[in-house]
């Protein structure tokens, strides 16, 4: 039975979790190329974050006294977040296997729906089939 390789990279901020697909594949060898191609961008550039050497860290007047603005606290920092969120929030890519011509999205549901909800997919799913047959 054939194969395809969908390959994704995944994101986790502190509020959600995404992804986006990189690519399908139907030869394991391109995948794990293209994998390792988008991981090493990912991690290549997470340096953008880092401190930059001119970084004058900024004081004000608070309640108690004078404070200062960190890098991690600074404007410039939350504008490259917002331009590069996907890099500075990349966890891992994946590559998950499938065989062609076949149904998923049951297994793919399992882990974010309930028993019931699963009972009543597969429940529906068998009486469709049968329906099929007897058509």
């Amino acid at each position: 039975m054939s194969k395809v390789y969908i390959v994704e990279a995944h994101f986790d901020d502190p509020s959600s979790s995404w992804w986006s697909t990189i690519g399908l594949f139907t030869d394991e060898q391109i995948a794990k190329e293209y994998s390792e191609k988008w991981n090493l961008f990912f991690t290549e550039n997470e340096k953008i974050f880092d401190i930059p050497k001119n970084f004058q860290s900024q004081c004000y007047d608070s309640y108690d006294g004078q404070s200062y603005i960190s890098w991690f606290e600074s404007d410039e920092y939350y504008e490259l977040i917002s331009d590069f969120k996907d890099i500075r929030y990349f966890n891992e890519i994946t590559i998950t296997e499938f065989d062609l011509n076949t149904e998923i999205f049951i297994d793919c549901v399992k882990s974010i729906n309930s028993d019931r909800m699963l009972n009543l997919m597969n429940q529906w799913n068998r009486n469709y089939k049968i329906n099929e047959l007897i058509k």
